[in-house]
Order: structure tokens, then C-alpha cells, then sequence
């Protein structure tokens, strides 16, 4: 039997919208997939974890991505927000969340997709880590009522295509 390896890339959307929806700055990143989400993805093919969920980050930090991340470099109080959109066509998935009206400015440089499983056992834990982290450019500058929207498609194919 031939041994194909898979790679899941990844490609994040950043739209900032006014509060009468109209988009008035968009951005892109494409994803690195980190130790940590990696680690639950393998763990949930194999059947120890459980009940998936995601969640989108965001943050202000321009750093470089490392492999041992478990979060955001720095959110700057955003709290990540759970996936509200899911959509699979053709073998790729799209997850979408937005985060609330915006209560100061911000200028977003990183986005990330949480990922959080249930492990089995006598006594059932949550597991909650960074799954992917991207680099945002241009970086988007959210205002106060602005609305800041995270699409991140995801798309598995042979690794080296």
C-alpha cells in the first residue's frame, strides 16, 4: 500500500465592516499549523478526544510564528469567538465568526483557530490550544462599532501540491 502524506492548508480573511455592513478593509494570511493543534488533530483521528469545536482569534502581534505556540502572541483582551459558520464543499472547510462591535481601536496583525476537545475517561477534561496562527497583511485597523469578521478556509491535499 503507497503511503501519500496530507497536508491541511489553511488561509484566513479579516474583513472590517461598518456598522451598516458595508466592508471597508479586507486582509489575508495564509496559516502555520503549530505542535499543539497538530498533536489534537492526530488525537481525534485516533479517537482519544472528542467533540471538536473552533474558535477565532485575533491579536496585535507582528512576531514571528514558532511551532510551540498554545495562543495568540498578544490578543490585546480579545477573547476568541466561537465558529458560527461551517461549510465543507469540495474538500474544503470554511469556518466563520465575528467578533462584536469593536469598543476601542485595534490594529490587527495575527489571527488564530483555537481548537477545543473533549479527552474520554473517568473523568472527561476539556483541551483547549492554538490549531494554526497567520500573520495578517496588510495588518486592519478596527474602529470603535467596527466589526471585524474571520473567515478561515481549510483544504487537505498531498503534501508538496
Amino acid at each position: 500500500m503507497a503511503y501519500e502524506p496530507l497536508a491541511i492548508r489553511g488561509h484566513v480573511t479579516l474583513e472590517v465592516t461598518r456598522p451598516d455592513g458595508t466592508i471597508i478593509e479586507r486582509a489575508e494570511g495564509h496559516n502555520a499549523v503549530v505542535n499543539g493543534g497538530r498533536q489534537m488533530v492526530a488525537e481525534l483521528l485516533a479517537g482519544q478526544l472528542y467533540s471538536p469545536r473552533f474558535a477565532i482569534a485575533a491579536g496585535i502581534s507582528a512576531e514571528e510564528t514558532v511551532p510551540d505556540l498554545t495562543k495568540l502572541f498578544e490578543p490585546d483582551g480579545l477573547e476568541p469567538v466561537p465558529v458560527t459558520d461551517v461549510t465543507i464543499k469540495d474538500g474544503i472547510i470554511r469556518l466563520k465568526a465575528a467578533f462584536p462591535a469593536a469598543e476601542r481601536e485595534r490594529l490587527i496583525k495575527e489571527a488564530g483557530l483555537m481548537l477545543t476537545a473533549v479527552q474520554g475517561g473517568d473523568a472527561e477534561t476539556e483541551q483547549t490550544t492554538l490549531y494554526n496562527r497567520a500573520l495578517v497583511k496588510p495588518h486592519v485597523t478596527v474602529r470603535v462599532k467596527e466589526v471585524l469578521t474571520l473567515t478561515w478556509q481549510l483544504a487537505f491535499a498531498p503534501q508538496g501540491v
